[in-house]
């Protein structure tokens, strides 16, 4: 039997007593009935709390059996807010920053349309923050677009979830393989993939260990 890590997701994420929670997509799980595990899934999420809200976006695996009742369940079970293809702000203290995000790629066809929108609206002086299962997402932009992204948050990858000595990894599930995992400086943006805390197809892993990403922003120094 696989290890359970949803214990330890949640002792982690509790500890760190988030301001806002952002789920990167893949509620379904690999293999049974991807309802049920689903709901299993979300009963977990929602023991979580945040002051600021839950957020989360669609991953490829959770077209199965449709988006519709994927986002349903994130709802209802999960108390999660869907940013697919959509955007909030979040405000404190009179300060407000841009979140939006947008379904998995293949759902999407060549254009990121609503994201693109989205990003068009904002202004150069706004922080925004971008929530997508796969890192691929954010190349699609225009370069004038990517400017005003100021936090990429993403997943998909599993961190290559076998490679050798987390130097390579013999599939690659992302276009771009600077995106496979951890933090990438471009000189408008930050992009995080996340790991993740899931496999697909075998539960195992090597040199890409599951994480749960915090991210601290702070004000910069004027």
């Amino acid at each position: 039997m696989a290890y359970d890590l949803r214990p330890k997701v949640l002792e982690l994420t509790r500890r760190e007593s988030p301001d806002v929670i952002f789920f990167g997509g893949d509620y379904a799980g690999w293999g049974g009935d991807p309802v049920k595990n689903m709901k299993a899934g979300f009963a977990e999420m929602k023991k979580l709390d945040a002051p600021y809200g839950k957020f989360g976006v669609l991953g490829n695996h959770d077209y199965f059996p449709d988006s519709e009742t994927t986002l349903r369940l994130m709802e209802s079970e999960g108390e999660i807010t869907s940013l697919n293809d959509r955007g909030v702000w979040l405000e404190k203290d009179g300060q407000r920053i841009r979140v939006f995000g947008t379904e998995f790629l293949w759902a999407q066809g060549e254009e990121l349309q609503f994201p693109r929108y989205e990003v068009g609206r904002l202004e150069e002086s706004d922080f925004v923050i971008f929530l997508t299962h796969s890192p691929d997402s954010f190349e699609r932009f225009y370069p004038e677009q990517r400017r005003k992204i100021d936090l990429v948050l993403a997943g998909h990858t599993h961190g290559g979830q076998i490679t050798f000595f987390g130097i390579w990894s013999p599939v690659s599930v992302v276009r771009y393989e600077k995106y496979r995992t951890g933090r990438v400086n471009t000189p408008t943006t930050t992009v995080i993939t996340s790991n993740g805390i899931g496999t697909v197809r075998f539960p195992l892993r090597f040199f890409a260990p599951p994480q749960v990403v915090t991210v601290t922003l702070r004000t910069r120094n004027k």
